[in-house]
């Protein structure tokens, strides 16, 4: 769940806090669960930890650090009852699109009333940051961002 206050997402590994560190991160149970590392070499740094519960469902959360300083959380709700794991070989618009509806409802759930949809994109905006689900055409992929300030 998001606190709309304050931006920090309590998962079933801790919360992950809108100031979060490079640092304070190394020290977490979240981090003990990272299954993915790169780092950019430019400042950019970013870690995925698979199988996090929020609010009950299971996710795929991404951590982008920027000069060790946590800018972008981005969450990929993955489907227990199918065992999904997100590839390419059984991928289509149809499941990516019902996912991102999926992030939509749940988002409005967590905050309330959509501040914000323009195009494929539902946000909500506060003094700490903003919070969005989309499908990135680019990409083929939809997910939810909280981006913070």
């Amino acid at each position: 769940m998001i606190q709309k206050e304050i931006g920090n997402i309590t998962t079933s590994l801790g919360i992950i806090n809108s100031n979060l560190k490079v640092d304070e991160f190394k020290k977490t149970e979240l981090f003990n669960n990272v299954g993915g590392f790169i780092d950019h070499d430019n400042g950019h740094k970013n870690y995925t930890i698979k199988n996090v519960k929020i609010d009950k469902h299971s996710f795929i959360i991404k951590l982008y650090f920027l000069n060790d300083r946590l800018k972008l959380t981005s969450l990929v709700y993955v489907s227990e009852k199918n065992n999904e794991e997100l590839s390419w070989s059984d991928w289509s618009l149809e499941k990516e699109l019902k996912r991102k509806e999926f992030h939509d409802n749940l988002i409005t759930k967590w905050l309330g009333r959509r501040n914000l949809k323009s195009n494929n994109y539902v946000v909500f905006k506060y003094k700490w940051g903003s919070v969005s689900s989309a499908y990135d055409i680019k990409s083929q992929s939809s997910s939810i961002c909280i981006n913070y300030l």
